[in-house]
């Protein structure tokens, strides 16, 4: 074992739990994921928390489709996103392309391109709100923010 994976527990550096790991920490909710592959929350936090296996590989391939949709969205927020995942668009909502039997990653993406704007007019309201409740926002602060709506919440301890 390298240096680097020796801090590592053992299910740390499992494929599921790296997957699960990068969507919640980009902001992707643990309700919401759990309700796109049909499973218990408890069921993921039993995951991230202490490694315990997904229930079978269904749902591990199903992980891997919305990982390979949402993962790398690097042009806006997805926390900011997935507020609006109901809303009606030309070719579907984003949450009835993430609900349907097999993910069509190209329709996520338009989906998603779709509701950018609208994403990042939240995001900006929100940084906009947050510097007026705060009166002068020092430079720390507004990073913070920046990353929060960028990373989402850490996973759990």
């Amino acid at each position: 074992m390298s240096d680097d994976t020796a801090k590592f527990s053992p299910h740390e550096t499992s494929v599921n739990y790296v997957m699960l790991s990068v969507l919640v920490r980009n902001g992707m909710s643990v309700g919401i994921l759990g309700e796109v592959l049909g499973v218990e929350r408890k069921a993921l936090y039993g995951l991230l928390d202490r490694g315990e296996p997904l229930a079978d590989n269904r749902v591990a391939e199903r992980l891997a489709d919305v990982y390979a949709a949402l993962h790398d969205d690097t042009g806006g927020p997805l926390r900011f996103l997935l507020r609006m995942w109901e809303r009606d668009l030309p070719g579907g909502s984003l949450k009835s392309h993430l609900m349907a039997k097999k993910i069509d990653q190209a329709a996520v993406a338009v989906a998603i391109d779709a509701m950018r704007p609208a994403a990042m007019q939240a995001f900006q309201r929100a940084e906009n709100r947050l510097a007026r409740e705060a009166g002068e926002k020092s430079p720390a602060s507004l990073l913070t923010l920046h990353l929060e709506a960028y990373a989402g919440p850490a996973p759990r301890p």
